[in-house]
């Protein structure tokens, strides 16, 4: 991960108990202001044009459309899950949204993005999910 495998958050540091660049996709973290403050590896290659590792400390807010932008806010106001599926560049990726937390105190926002191989189809695996 990029930081010293540790969060920032207002409250301080919390360690990481895995390491982010192991997983099979790009993480990006934000804290509960929508401010982000950690890219995987992952993360920093995909967006790379938009500033990669300089995004860091930004709004996220600010790296979406205005569409995207309401349903994160809502996301984050609701503290609720959210997953689906997304096609950009012919590449097939499934989307996982979710709040963190530091104990019982809501954190910040997650969001997982993982590419899906061409042989999966998201309309085969919403059957699979109902």
């Amino acid at each position: 991960m990029i930081q010293d495998k540790k969060l920032a958050t207002q409250q301080g540091y919390i360690d990481l108990h895995l390491n982010l660049n192991e997983l099979p996709g790009s993480v990006t973290i934000c804290d509960k202001d929508g401010v982000i403050v950690s890219l995987n590896e992952q993360a920093v290659k995909q967006y790379q044009a938009k500033g990669g590792l300089e995004l860091i400390g930004r709004s996220v807010f600010d790296c979406h459309p205005e569409l995207a932008r309401t349903k994160l806010r809502e996301l984050m106001a609701s503290r609720r899950q959210n997953l689906y599926f997304s096609e950009q560049e012919g590449q097939r990726k499934i989307v996982f949204q979710s709040p963190w937390y530091v104990g019982e105190e809501y954190a910040g926002f997650l969001d997982i993005t993982i590419d899906l191989p061409p042989e999966i189809r998201p309309a085969e695996l919403e059957k699979k999910f109902r």
